[in-house]
């Protein structure tokens, strides 16, 4: 037994260190994509539980159980999970927390983009919607995230275009207006 797993048992923790290395096979073992929509909770008896931010989501993620039961048990390099258990869960909104500061230029360009704007309440909207979006890109940026080539808008998903823009070839394909 190695001196970590020692100490562990020592002190009561060896549970709670295999609790933390399931919830953290959840999380690499799922992408992105599901990983913004899901939060591994607990793990007890050899099952895991999944908050989602939908009912429905809970219900298709039940359809795909075997494969992510494989996907954890892949990660974690033993059979530790033996049920996923998919559940309706509370997401915060997403905010700008977190998100780099606004720099001085962008600011100024906020101001001269929307300076015809009359209204000041709707002017100021658009400069906050505006630097904000403009945050959230530079952080998707600095976090591995690419810019698309056909739209330019910031992505960190699979794929050599965005969502959006994958979603409109296949609009294109299929005739859909």
């Amino acid at each position: 037994m190695d001196w970590v797993e020692e100490v562990l048992r020592r002190y009561r923790l060896d549970a709670l260190a295999i609790t933390q290395r399931v919830i953290r096979a959840w999380e690499d073992s799922v992408g992105d994509r599901i990983g913004h929509l899901s939060r591994a909770e607990r793990f007890g008896s050899g099952c895991l539980t999944i908050a989602v931010v939908t009912p429905s989501l809970a219900t298709e993620l039940g359809y795909l159980k075997p494969e992510y039961l494989q996907r954890v048990n892949s990660a974690l390099g033993e059979p530790l999970v033996v049920d996923l258990r998919f559940k309706p869960g509370h997401f915060p909104p997403i905010t700008s927390q977190g998100l780099p500061p606004s720099t001085q230029a962008a600011r100024a360009e906020a101001r001269c983009l929307f300076k015809d704007n009359k209204d000041p309440v709707s002017r100021r909207s658009f400069e906050r919607l505006y630097l904000t979006l403009s945050r959230r890109e530079t952080a998707i940026l600095a976090r591995g995230g690419r810019r698309c080539p056909r739209c330019g808008v910031a992505f960190r998903e699979e794929g050599e275009i965005c969502p959006g823009c994958r979603f409109g070839a296949i609009a294109d394909e299929t005739g859909w207006e």
